[in-house]
């Protein structure tokens, strides 16, 4: 799996089990009804872009049973804040 971000959204290239190789790009909410993959890879990676902005919502709706939260979707990556430096003395 590799991620990239482009015009503000995440971009995922997986890797199929039993096929070839995939050269596509996929928006993140594609994979949104497997949450804990990218969680795991965002985990494994955490240098790396990412996660989606709603993951932790991805997860709750997949831990619930719902059926359909494609009202979810979105691809953007979760904010990072900005750490302040101060000044010692």
């Amino acid at each position: 799996m590799a991620v990239k971000q482009l015009y503000g959204k995440l971009l995922y290239r997986a890797d199929w089990v039993g096929y070839d190789e995939d050269l596509e790009w996929y928006p993140a909410s594609d994979f949104k009804y497997s949450p804990y993959k990218l969680r795991d890879f965002h985990k494994a990676y955490p240098d790396l872009l990412g996660p989606p902005r709603l993951l932790d919502q991805w997860i709750k709706a997949w831990e619930d049973r719902i059926d359909d939260y494609d009202d979810l979707d979105d691809d953007r990556l979760v904010a990072k804040t900005a750490k302040r430096k101060t000044r010692k003395g």
